[in-house]
């Protein structure tokens, strides 16, 4: 309530802030995270497949995220079961740790999938790894704004994500991705084939997702109108101009 202005990095955000007593929507603005721009496009994941020992010509399915509930990757390893009885040579890249680390990996043990998933933990090299990917799969359950998503757009991939709001928000109009309910392992396994299938869509969904990342989620932008509206705040209230 002291605040001259509260931040919501996207619009869901905001519509819970506003469930807030004594916040009016005028005093809350959504500013978007930044990604950048030159850290993505051009990577070449072959050594990435090569160092994680990844066979010539699988097909890459991956995800990135903390392993926890919230992200939603037991219901992508569920899914693969699925995939893999009609594309044997997929292979499930899950970057990222968590608490949920170790019940993921029972599952894909119970599933008879440890020659086809691949946990590399928490990793600093995140474009590498994402240009390793033919396919990247978000099923998160909520979000923020989910910075990994943006990433992978930026990245240039094909993206299934579950149907969530900030999912759409920051996927936008523009066809950048598939969506599918959240939980649904037999939805992400369809999106997963259907990709697989057509290469004319991939490479539809991959223009665009690039193209939306950089006219919107670029980290000279956030920096520009995060300036921008501190330069405001500071006329509004010290008569500054």
């Amino acid at each position: 309530r002291i605040s001259d202005m509260v931040i919501a990095v996207s619009t869901a955000v905001k519509d819970d802030i506003m469930t807030y007593d004594g916040l009016s929507a005028d005093k809350i603005t959504v500013l978007y995270n930044g990604v950048e721009e030159d850290r993505f496009p051009g990577v070449d994941g072959a050594e990435a497949r090569a160092v994680l020992r990844i066979p010539a010509g699988a097909f890459v399915v991956g995800t990135v995220g903390r392993l926890t509930y919230q992200k939603g990757q037991k219901f992508l390893v569920e899914a693969m079961s699925m995939v893999l009885k009609e594309f044997p040579q997929t292979v499930l890249l899950i970057v990222g740790d968590g608490p949920a680390g170790k019940e993921l990996r029972e599952l894909v043990k119970q599933s008879g999938l440890e020659d086809r998933v691949i946990f590399t933990g928490s990793r600093k090299d995140v474009p590498a790894l994402l240009a390793a990917m033919d396919i990247f799969v978000f099923p998160s359950l909520w979000e923020g704004l989910p910075n990994a998503l943006v990433e992978a757009m930026a990245a240039g991939k094909p993206i299934i994500a579950t149907d969530i709001k900030p999912n759409r928000e920051v996927l936008g109009p523009e066809h950048a991705g598939v969506f599918v309910p959240c939980e649904d392992s037999a939805a992400i396994a369809a999106g997963i084939k259907q990709l697989l299938k057509d290469r004319d869509l991939v490479s539809l969904l991959s223009s665009a997702a690039q193209k939306r990342a950089f006219s919107r989620f670029t980290i000279n932008r956030t920096v520009s109108v995060y300036t921008d509206l501190f330069e405001e705040i500071l006329e509004r209230k010290c008569g500054l101009g």
